[in-house]
């Protein structure tokens, strides 16, 4: 399968109070479920199914993927595009708007270039460059009909492609009537009549976990920068790479995939401006920690409240 870097395989631990364990490697980030219900055969095979079927579209490191025919596409080339392509994009060009051009993925232009952060400093403010990054450039002509204006621009999902898997997984499930399960990856959790110790999957600072009772949570996404330059990492209206590392964000809304692009574009956000900021003042769960010299800053909208132990 073109998804798979690794064998999938499946496994059982003993020490895990859930029971069965099935574990995934996609690409670089592992997928896991876990159950008290033994998956079958059939429904492996379904999940397989779609695993392939989402990252042949929009996995970016999969050259025979879509998305990755898209970006080779010449100037001035239009193109029909299969759903997960139309869905996910309609999701990115939403919060390109929402941060008010701060998030654009078409700056992975510039790092299917270079993954070296003094590479992309240059390469962020060329001129020759800038041209391809702007998500103008990528039209919707019909309700699947998109149009490439510039060769030079290319297109990433890397912060929304967890939030689609989780999300399409748990709607599997759920439909296939397992009655208990969590879904781990790359971020995004989400639990369905039980719940994760996510202790053993994220080295997070102690007093989160004092702070927030993880336990009553049924969807979120955290961001934690993990030292990969991404789309999400980069802020275009400022032309600056964001990698603090002391930054924090758990977004815990209904919506799996919101939950998983919100978190990772949230980091644009200037935190000194947070409590003017439509995310804190809304009905989104969103709770934020971020340091400033040794003074350490917690901020939480209304609706997060619930969550705070």
């Amino acid at each position: 399968m073109r998804f798979l870097v690794l064998t999938l395989f499946f496994f059982i631990l003993h020490s895990n109070s859930y029971g069965i364990t099935k574990e995934y490697n996609l690409i670089d980030k592992k997928l896991i479920i876990f159950t008290n219900d033994e998956i079958s055969n059939e429904l492996d095979d379904l999940i397989e199914r779609k695993l392939d079927a989402i990252f042949s579209v929009i996995d970016v490191n999969d050259s025979d993927s879509f998305v990755s025919r898209f970006n080779n596409l010449e100037r001035n080339s239009q193109v029909s595009a299969p759903d997960y392509f139309v869905d996910a994009f309609l999701i990115l060009k939403n919060y390109n708007k929402i941060s008010k051009g701060s998030f654009d993925p078409t700056i992975f232009s510039i790092l299917s270039k270079s993954s070296k952060p003094e590479k992309i400093n240059k390469l962020l403010n060329s001129s020759a460059l800038r041209k391809c990054v702007s998500l103008n450039n990528i039209q919707v002509k019909a309700s699947n009909i998109f149009f490439k204006a510039q060769e030079c621009t290319k297109l990433s999902f890397d912060s929304v492609i967890s939030g689609i898997v989780v999300e399409n997984l748990k709607s599997i499930l759920v439909n296939s009537s397992i009655p208990n399960f969590s879904i781990i990856y790359n971020g995004t959790i989400s639990n369905f009549n039980q719940t994760l110790d996510i202790k053993n999957y994220f080295d997070l600072k102690e007093e989160i976990y004092k702070i927030i009772n993880f336990e009553d949570i049924p969807n979120y996404s955290i961001y934690i920068f993990d030292n990969e330059i991404k789309t999400y990492n980069i802020n275009q209206k400022n032309k600056q790479i964001i990698d603090d590392k002391s930054v924090f964000i758990l977004v815990a809304s209904d919506s799996i995939v919101n939950n998983d692009i919100l978190s990772k574009t949230l980091n644009l956000l200037d935190f000194n401006k947070l409590n003017n900021s439509e995310y804190i003042n809304v009905n989104i769960p969103v709770f934020i920690s971020y340091k400033v010299g040794t003074f350490t800053y917690y901020k939480h909208s209304r609706s997060f409240q619930k969550y705070l132990d």
